[in-house]
């Protein structure tokens, strides 16, 4: 998988009000590259499929072990399905 010294073809958008009506080419160099198009680091599919994995597995490792709710740190119970929680 040889890539050349191309750009990322992912868009993106500055940061602000108007940013959306701005989309430029992601100015990052190309690393990966999937389907024929060229990706940098960040805008891999592969990777941003294992980091919102790994960021849902945090998620529900802190909620409700039952219906995997947020709770607050101060909660005895969860909201939506009345179980107790556990105080590690």
């Amino acid at each position: 998988m040889a890539v050349n010294k191309t750009r990322c073809e992912a868009m993106v958008c500055p940061p602000g009000q108007w940013g959306s009506f701005q989309q430029h080419r992601c100015t990052k160099k190309a690393v990966v590259i999937l389907d024929g198009k060229s990706y940098c680091k960040i805008h891999d599919p592969e990777y941003i499929k294992q980091r919102d994995e790994k960021r849902e597995l945090k998620r529900r490792a802190k909620g409700c072990q039952k219906c995997y709710a947020d709770l607050r740190v101060w909660w005895k119970y969860c909201p939506m399905c009345g179980t107790r929680r556990e105080i590690k």
